[in-house]
Protein backbone atom coordinates (compact mmCIF):
# COMPACT_ATOMS: atom_id res chain seq x y z
CA UNK A 1 0.00 0.00 0.00
CA UNK A 2 1.36 3.65 -0.67
CA UNK A 3 -0.61 6.94 0.81
CA UNK A 4 1.08 9.82 -0.67
CA UNK A 5 0.18 12.98 0.02
CA UNK A 6 0.52 16.76 -1.47
CA UNK A 7 -1.31 15.99 -4.69
CA UNK A 8 -3.35 19.03 -6.64
CA UNK A 9 -5.08 19.36 -9.76
CA UNK A 10 -4.19 23.20 -11.50
CA UNK A 11 -6.55 25.73 -12.04
CA UNK A 12 -9.39 24.37 -9.21
CA UNK A 13 -9.53 27.02 -7.09
CA UNK A 14 -12.93 28.84 -7.58
CA UNK A 15 -14.74 25.08 -8.83
CA UNK A 16 -16.09 24.42 -5.65
CA UNK A 17 -17.77 20.68 -5.73
CA UNK A 18 -17.12 21.09 -9.17
CA UNK A 19 -13.64 19.42 -9.03
CA UNK A 20 -15.09 16.52 -9.07
CA UNK A 21 -15.71 16.74 -12.46
CA UNK A 22 -12.01 17.07 -12.98
CA UNK A 23 -10.90 14.79 -10.62
CA UNK A 24 -9.71 11.34 -13.16
CA UNK A 25 -8.78 14.18 -15.85
CA UNK A 26 -7.25 17.67 -14.47
CA UNK A 27 -9.25 19.64 -16.70
CA UNK A 28 -8.69 22.90 -15.46
CA UNK A 29 -11.78 25.11 -14.28
CA UNK A 30 -14.67 23.17 -14.16
CA UNK A 31 -17.03 25.07 -13.16
CA UNK A 32 -16.79 27.92 -16.58
CA UNK A 33 -19.57 27.71 -18.75
CA UNK A 34 -17.53 26.64 -21.61
CA UNK A 35 -16.29 23.84 -19.75
CA UNK A 36 -14.30 21.27 -22.01
CA UNK A 37 -13.47 17.93 -20.40
CA UNK A 38 -10.28 15.73 -21.69
CA UNK A 39 -10.52 11.93 -21.39
CA UNK A 40 -10.28 10.54 -18.13
CA UNK A 41 -8.03 8.28 -17.10
CA UNK A 42 -9.64 4.57 -16.55
CA UNK A 43 -10.97 5.35 -20.39
CA UNK A 44 -7.41 5.74 -21.52
CA UNK A 45 -6.54 2.47 -19.51
CA UNK A 46 -9.71 0.80 -20.93
CA UNK A 47 -8.39 0.89 -23.89
CA UNK A 48 -5.31 -0.50 -23.46
CA UNK A 49 -6.11 -3.61 -20.67
CA UNK A 50 -9.89 -3.99 -21.81
CA UNK A 51 -10.68 -5.04 -25.53
CA UNK A 52 -11.18 -8.55 -24.82
CA UNK A 53 -14.03 -7.93 -22.52
CA UNK A 54 -17.62 -7.80 -22.62
CA UNK A 55 -17.30 -4.23 -21.17
CA UNK A 56 -14.75 -2.13 -21.93
CA UNK A 57 -14.98 0.11 -18.40
CA UNK A 58 -17.65 0.53 -16.31
CA UNK A 59 -18.76 3.68 -15.21
CA UNK A 60 -20.69 3.49 -11.57
CA UNK A 61 -21.77 5.89 -8.97
CA UNK A 62 -23.69 5.58 -5.24
CA UNK A 63 -25.58 8.84 -6.41
CA UNK A 64 -25.44 11.60 -8.60
CA UNK A 65 -23.12 11.80 -11.49
CA UNK A 66 -19.74 9.65 -12.24
CA UNK A 67 -16.69 10.40 -12.99
CA UNK A 68 -15.52 9.27 -16.63
CA UNK A 69 -15.19 11.37 -19.73
CA UNK A 70 -14.48 9.49 -23.31
CA UNK A 71 -12.11 11.11 -25.77
CA UNK A 72 -14.09 13.66 -27.16
CA UNK A 73 -15.07 14.92 -23.78
CA UNK A 74 -18.65 13.30 -23.21
CA UNK A 75 -19.89 12.56 -19.43
CA UNK A 76 -20.35 8.92 -19.24
CA UNK A 77 -23.31 8.05 -17.44
CA UNK A 78 -23.16 6.31 -14.57
CA UNK A 79 -25.07 3.35 -12.79
CA UNK A 80 -26.01 3.49 -9.67
CA UNK A 81 -28.15 0.58 -8.54
CA UNK A 82 -26.23 -2.41 -7.77
CA UNK A 83 -28.81 -5.12 -8.40
CA UNK A 84 -29.22 -3.32 -11.62
CA UNK A 85 -25.29 -3.55 -12.63
CA UNK A 86 -25.87 -7.25 -11.59
CA UNK A 87 -28.51 -7.77 -13.83
CA UNK A 88 -26.37 -6.03 -16.72
CA UNK A 89 -22.95 -8.17 -15.88
CA UNK A 90 -24.65 -11.72 -15.01
CA UNK A 91 -28.60 -12.28 -16.62
CA UNK A 92 -29.00 -13.66 -19.56
CA UNK A 93 -30.73 -11.43 -22.29
CA UNK A 94 -32.64 -12.22 -24.73
CA UNK A 95 -30.57 -10.62 -27.34
CA UNK A 96 -32.79 -11.28 -30.98
CA UNK A 97 -33.84 -7.60 -30.58
CA UNK A 98 -31.08 -6.15 -29.76
CA UNK A 99 -28.66 -8.61 -32.78
CA UNK A 100 -31.62 -6.83 -35.20
CA UNK A 101 -30.73 -3.31 -34.02
CA UNK A 102 -26.90 -3.82 -34.40
CA UNK A 103 -27.26 -4.58 -37.62
CA UNK A 104 -29.30 -1.51 -38.73
CA UNK A 105 -27.16 0.06 -36.80
CA UNK A 106 -24.39 -0.93 -39.11
CA UNK A 107 -25.84 -0.71 -42.05
CA UNK A 108 -26.61 2.90 -41.78
CA UNK A 109 -23.05 3.48 -41.18
CA UNK A 110 -22.22 2.00 -44.14
CA UNK A 111 -24.39 3.83 -46.10
CA UNK A 112 -22.86 7.24 -44.52
CA UNK A 113 -19.25 6.24 -44.56
CA UNK A 114 -20.07 5.60 -48.86
CA UNK A 115 -20.66 9.11 -48.70
CA UNK A 116 -17.52 10.75 -47.15
CA UNK A 117 -14.14 10.72 -47.12
CA UNK A 118 -11.98 8.05 -45.77
CA UNK A 119 -9.98 10.53 -44.35
CA UNK A 120 -12.13 12.97 -42.54
CA UNK A 121 -13.12 13.01 -38.57
CA UNK A 122 -16.32 12.04 -39.13
CA UNK A 123 -15.57 8.88 -41.43
CA UNK A 124 -13.45 7.70 -38.26
CA UNK A 125 -15.93 8.33 -35.70
CA UNK A 126 -18.11 6.47 -37.93
CA UNK A 127 -15.24 3.64 -38.03
CA UNK A 128 -14.92 3.68 -34.35
CA UNK A 129 -18.41 3.29 -33.59
CA UNK A 130 -18.52 0.30 -36.14
CA UNK A 131 -15.90 -1.43 -34.35
CA UNK A 132 -17.50 -1.12 -31.22
CA UNK A 133 -21.07 -2.38 -32.23
CA UNK A 134 -19.24 -5.30 -33.87
CA UNK A 135 -17.00 -5.91 -30.52
CA UNK A 136 -20.51 -6.03 -28.82
CA UNK A 137 -21.95 -8.16 -31.14
CA UNK A 138 -19.56 -10.79 -31.04
CA UNK A 139 -20.18 -10.95 -27.08
CA UNK A 140 -24.06 -11.09 -27.18
CA UNK A 141 -23.29 -14.58 -28.59
CA UNK A 142 -21.31 -15.56 -25.31
CA UNK A 143 -23.34 -16.90 -22.38
CA UNK A 144 -22.73 -14.56 -19.46
CA UNK A 145 -20.97 -15.82 -16.03
CA UNK A 146 -22.82 -17.38 -13.30
CA UNK A 147 -22.35 -16.08 -10.10
CA UNK A 148 -24.05 -16.71 -6.18
CA UNK A 149 -24.61 -13.20 -4.75
CA UNK A 150 -27.78 -12.12 -2.77
CA UNK A 151 -27.59 -8.38 -2.57
CA UNK A 152 -28.20 -6.82 0.52
CA UNK A 153 -31.73 -4.65 1.61
CA UNK A 154 -31.13 -1.66 2.71
CA UNK A 155 -31.25 -1.19 6.50
CA UNK A 156 -31.07 1.21 9.06
CA UNK A 157 -27.61 1.98 6.92
CA UNK A 158 -29.24 2.00 3.39
CA UNK A 159 -26.00 4.43 1.80
CA UNK A 160 -23.64 2.03 3.29
CA UNK A 161 -25.93 -0.63 1.85
CA UNK A 162 -25.30 0.41 -1.30
CA UNK A 163 -21.39 0.75 -1.07
CA UNK A 164 -21.05 -2.27 0.10
CA UNK A 165 -23.64 -4.28 -2.68
CA UNK A 166 -21.41 -1.99 -5.66
CA UNK A 167 -18.17 -3.56 -4.19
CA UNK A 168 -19.69 -7.17 -4.13
CA UNK A 169 -20.61 -6.84 -7.50
CA UNK A 170 -17.22 -4.91 -8.89
CA UNK A 171 -15.66 -7.90 -7.19
CA UNK A 172 -17.22 -10.32 -9.19
CA UNK A 173 -17.03 -8.36 -12.28
CA UNK A 174 -13.55 -8.02 -12.23
CA UNK A 175 -13.33 -11.81 -10.86
CA UNK A 176 -15.35 -13.24 -13.78
CA UNK A 177 -12.98 -10.88 -16.28
CA UNK A 178 -16.30 -8.86 -17.19
CA UNK A 179 -14.18 -5.86 -17.34
CA UNK A 180 -11.24 -4.86 -16.34
CA UNK A 181 -11.39 -1.25 -15.90
CA UNK A 182 -13.98 -0.26 -13.28
CA UNK A 183 -14.28 3.87 -11.77
CA UNK A 184 -16.79 4.34 -8.94
CA UNK A 185 -18.11 7.57 -7.69
CA UNK A 186 -18.91 8.17 -4.13
CA UNK A 187 -20.24 11.22 -3.27
CA UNK A 188 -22.18 13.07 -0.67
CA UNK A 189 -24.96 14.76 -1.08
CA UNK A 190 -27.34 16.44 1.12
CA UNK A 191 -29.50 14.11 3.13
CA UNK A 192 -28.65 12.67 5.88
CA UNK A 193 -27.01 9.55 6.46
CA UNK A 194 -26.54 6.66 9.02
CA UNK A 195 -23.27 4.43 8.94
CA UNK A 196 -21.85 1.74 10.99
CA UNK A 197 -21.21 3.23 14.65
CA UNK A 198 -23.40 5.98 14.49
CA UNK A 199 -25.89 6.00 17.08
CA UNK A 200 -28.31 8.15 14.57
CA UNK A 201 -28.20 9.81 10.84
CA UNK A 202 -26.43 13.34 10.16
CA UNK A 203 -25.51 15.31 7.22
CA UNK A 204 -22.22 14.27 5.90
CA UNK A 205 -22.69 17.74 3.62
CA UNK A 206 -23.20 19.50 6.91
CA UNK A 207 -20.20 17.14 8.68
CA UNK A 208 -18.01 18.25 6.19
CA UNK A 209 -17.78 21.58 7.01
CA UNK A 210 -16.99 21.04 10.45
CA UNK A 211 -15.33 24.42 11.41
CA UNK A 212 -13.54 22.41 13.84
CA UNK A 213 -17.16 21.65 15.79
CA UNK A 214 -16.85 18.72 17.89
CA UNK A 215 -20.36 17.15 16.79
CA UNK A 216 -19.70 17.84 13.19
CA UNK A 217 -16.07 16.26 13.31
CA UNK A 218 -17.16 13.25 15.29
CA UNK A 219 -19.47 12.06 12.80
CA UNK A 220 -17.48 13.04 10.12
CA UNK A 221 -14.48 10.63 11.70
CA UNK A 222 -17.62 8.26 12.08
CA UNK A 223 -18.81 8.58 8.50
CA UNK A 224 -15.13 8.23 7.09
CA UNK A 225 -14.22 5.55 9.18
CA UNK A 226 -16.97 3.50 8.05
CA UNK A 227 -15.78 4.27 4.26
CA UNK A 228 -12.42 2.98 5.26
CA UNK A 229 -13.92 -0.13 6.56
CA UNK A 230 -15.84 -0.77 3.35
CA UNK A 231 -12.94 -0.07 0.95
CA UNK A 232 -11.16 -2.29 3.56
CA UNK A 233 -13.94 -4.87 2.58
CA UNK A 234 -13.44 -4.61 -1.03
CA UNK A 235 -9.42 -4.81 -0.58
CA UNK A 236 -10.15 -8.24 1.36
CA UNK A 237 -11.95 -9.81 -1.01
CA UNK A 238 -9.77 -9.17 -3.95
CA UNK A 239 -7.37 -10.40 -1.85
CA UNK A 240 -8.77 -13.54 -0.68
CA UNK A 241 -9.63 -14.17 -4.78
CA UNK A 242 -7.28 -16.63 -6.46
CA UNK A 243 -6.81 -16.38 -10.36
CA UNK A 244 -4.39 -18.27 -11.92
CA UNK A 245 -2.90 -19.10 -8.93
CA UNK A 246 -2.61 -15.80 -7.56
CA UNK A 247 -4.55 -12.95 -5.79
CA UNK A 248 -6.50 -10.92 -7.98
CA UNK A 249 -5.05 -7.90 -5.72
CA UNK A 250 -2.18 -8.65 -6.79
CA UNK A 251 -2.78 -8.26 -10.49
CA UNK A 252 -5.31 -5.50 -10.06
CA UNK A 253 -4.62 -1.52 -8.97
CA UNK A 254 -7.26 0.22 -6.88
CA UNK A 255 -6.75 3.68 -6.42
CA UNK A 256 -8.86 5.85 -3.59
CA UNK A 257 -8.38 9.59 -3.60
CA UNK A 258 -10.63 12.62 -3.08
CA UNK A 259 -11.19 16.06 -5.21
CA UNK A 260 -11.07 17.68 -2.00
CA UNK A 261 -7.88 18.13 0.40
CA UNK A 262 -10.27 19.80 3.35
CA UNK A 263 -13.66 19.78 2.61
CA UNK A 264 -14.22 22.03 5.50
CA UNK A 265 -13.20 25.46 3.41
CA UNK A 266 -13.26 23.90 -0.18
CA UNK A 267 -9.65 23.53 -0.42
CA UNK A 268 -8.36 21.60 -3.22
CA UNK A 269 -4.65 20.86 -2.10
CA UNK A 270 -3.05 18.38 -0.62
CA UNK A 271 -5.43 15.88 -2.03
CA UNK A 272 -5.19 12.86 -0.31
CA UNK A 273 -4.63 9.09 -2.25
CA UNK A 274 -4.07 5.60 -1.73
CA UNK A 275 -2.87 2.97 -3.80
CA UNK A 276 -3.24 -0.63 -3.58
CA UNK A 277 -2.35 -3.84 -5.44
CA UNK A 278 -0.69 -4.80 -8.47
CA UNK A 279 2.84 -4.92 -9.09
CA UNK A 280 4.60 -1.94 -7.79
CA UNK A 281 6.56 -1.14 -5.55
CA UNK A 282 4.86 0.24 -2.40
CA UNK A 283 6.66 2.27 0.26
CA UNK A 284 3.86 3.15 2.76
CA UNK A 285 3.44 6.58 3.98
CA UNK A 286 4.74 9.05 0.94
CA UNK A 287 5.33 12.65 1.87
CA UNK A 288 5.59 14.79 -0.85
CA UNK A 289 8.14 17.88 0.75
CA UNK A 290 6.24 19.92 -2.43
CA UNK A 291 3.06 19.74 -3.99
CA UNK A 292 2.56 17.69 -7.03
CA UNK A 293 0.32 17.26 -9.91
CA UNK A 294 -2.26 14.83 -9.47
CA UNK A 295 -1.83 13.63 -13.31
CA UNK A 296 1.73 12.88 -12.80
CA UNK A 297 0.27 9.93 -10.68
CA UNK A 298 -2.14 9.26 -13.03
CA UNK A 299 0.61 9.22 -16.32
CA UNK A 300 2.38 7.05 -13.88
CA UNK A 301 0.37 4.98 -13.77
CA UNK A 302 -0.98 4.83 -17.41
CA UNK A 303 2.88 3.93 -18.79
CA UNK A 304 3.45 1.26 -16.08
CA UNK A 305 0.12 -0.39 -17.15
CA UNK A 306 1.43 -0.32 -20.96
CA UNK A 307 -0.35 2.73 -22.09
CA UNK A 308 1.62 4.39 -24.94
CA UNK A 309 1.78 8.29 -23.84
CA UNK A 310 4.24 10.71 -23.10
CA UNK A 311 1.63 13.24 -21.11
CA UNK A 312 -1.69 13.08 -20.06
CA UNK A 313 -4.16 16.41 -18.60
CA UNK A 314 -1.94 18.88 -16.51
CA UNK A 315 0.48 16.53 -16.44
CA UNK A 316 4.41 17.80 -16.40
CA UNK A 317 6.97 14.95 -15.68
CA UNK A 318 6.59 11.49 -15.13
CA UNK A 319 5.66 10.34 -11.75
CA UNK A 320 8.18 7.91 -9.32
CA UNK A 321 5.95 7.27 -6.69
CA UNK A 322 5.50 3.55 -7.46
CA UNK A 323 8.82 2.04 -8.82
Amino acid sequence: MAVIDEFFHPDMQTSNHDSSKSIMTGSGSPSASAFQSGVSVDQLLAERLAPDTRFTSLSLSVIERGVSWDARGGWLPAIHDANKLKELLFEQDDVTAEKRAMDKQLEVIASNLEHVSPKTPYAQVMKNAEQEIRRKKTWLSTPKPKVDLTLRKPGDFAFHDQIMNMFDVMHLALKTDSTRVIALNIPFGDDVIRMPGMDEAFDWHKASHHGNGKVRLENLIKIETAMLQAYDYFLSKLENTIVDGEPLLANTTVVFLSDLGNASVHSHDNLPVMVVGGSHQHRGHIHNQEPHRLCNLFLELLIKSGVNVKQFGSSNRVGEWLS
